[in-house]
């Protein structure tokens, strides 16, 4: 990676018109927005190599032990499967890009779904395979080959692509027609995002490569034949918006001070010890403000400014025949 130069092009829809974002540099990244496309990327954009070794070693052993931490992915279950009966009521084949340690899958197994899982990080890969006896292989949507399926989950996925133009085309490709993709981001338009900048938990290159919203969401929607049928928001990993600012004040400094190639050395830079140790100790105070003032949260999840984005899309059985976004029911 070469951070001395600037982008010529949007890496996801290679358009010319990219305006770089101030205050955003975390080591030798820094964030740029494409005009065309509207999603944020960083730069200097990893190689395939480096990221392979770097969710081969690393970040897959982090999210390993993060399974058993915070909320678990695998909480999404009972919604998940709400969404597939309501939007894909005769879906029978599910997919998950991402699986982790295969825990979803497990869930939709146990609701009657036929399962298969793609996860680019061998040992959670191995860890689904060998404790909940799931056909899951190391890799991504590349590797489905001819398979199709009714529903493609990708949750906290499409960020960490390195084109998210050409991941949306995988999953239209391996949807059957009817079928349903169900994607869930960082979103860039919440208002953790909007007003910690760089402290934001989950700006996290090189792990995150893309940082996307509603708009930008759409935007790669219509490029295929998929269209939007839900869209919500929810809390994010920091459990509250008190949280997630205070935790920002902490990130800024700490991210400020990080060196180039730091991703190298622990993907726990973002997260160091003594912030783990601040963290504990604001997670009860900041838990009982949040309860106190719940009634203000309801409409910023509403207004589509949650910190995580969750869509819903289904593959046009008819070229040309498009639906409407039904929102938020």
């Amino acid at each position: 990676m070469d951070s001395r130069s600037a982008p010529a092009q949007c890496p996801s829809c290679s358009h010319g018109s990219i305006l770089e974002r101030p205050g955003y540099q975390m080591g030798e990244f820094r964030l740029y927005s494409c005009l065309n496309c509207l999603c944020h990327f960083v730069y200097p954009m990893p190689g395939e190599d480096e990221l392979l070794r770097f969710y081969s070693g690393l970040y897959g052993e982090r999210m390993l032990r993060k399974t058993q931490e915070r909320k678990p992915l695998h909480a999404d279950g009972p919604m998940i499967v709400r969404w597939i009966r309501r939007f894909a009521p005769n879906a029978k084949d599910a997919c998950e890009v991402g699986c982790g340690s295969g825990r979803l899958l497990l869930t939709l197994k146990e609701a009657g779904f036929r399962t298969k899982g793609y996860e680019p990080a061998p040992i959670l890969a191995e860890t689904a395979a060998r404790t909940f006896r799931l056909d899951v292989v190391p890799g991504t949507l590349q590797q489905a080959g001819s398979s199709q399926f009714d529903v493609v989950i990708e949750r906290h996925v499409i960020e960490h692509v390195l084109s998210p133009t050409i991941e949306m085309s995988h999953i239209a490709r391996v949807l059957k027609p009817g079928g349903i993709a169900i994607l869930a981001t960082p979103n860039f338009a919440s208002v953790s995002a909007r007003c910690t900048g760089l402290g934001w938990e989950w700006f996290n290159p090189p792990a995150h490569a893309f940082y996307l919203d509603a708009a930008s969401m759409k935007h790669l929607f219509r490029n295929v034949d998929l269209d939007l049928v839900h869209t919500s928001t929810r809390q994010g990993d920091c459990i509250n918006l008190y949280l997630a600012f205070c935790a920002a004040l902490l990130l800024r400094i700490q991210r400020s001070k990080l060196h180039p190639r730091y991703w190298e050395k622990s993907v726990d830079s973002g997260s160091p010890n003594w912030m783990l140790m601040a963290r504990r100790f604001l997670i009860p105070v900041t838990q009982g403000l949040f309860r106190a003032t719940l009634p203000l949260a309801f409409p910023i999840y509403m207004l589509g400014l949650g910190e995580e984005l969750w869509m819903v899309a289904r593959k046009r059985a008819h070229p040309g025949h498009t639906q409407t976004d039904r929102g938020s029911p």
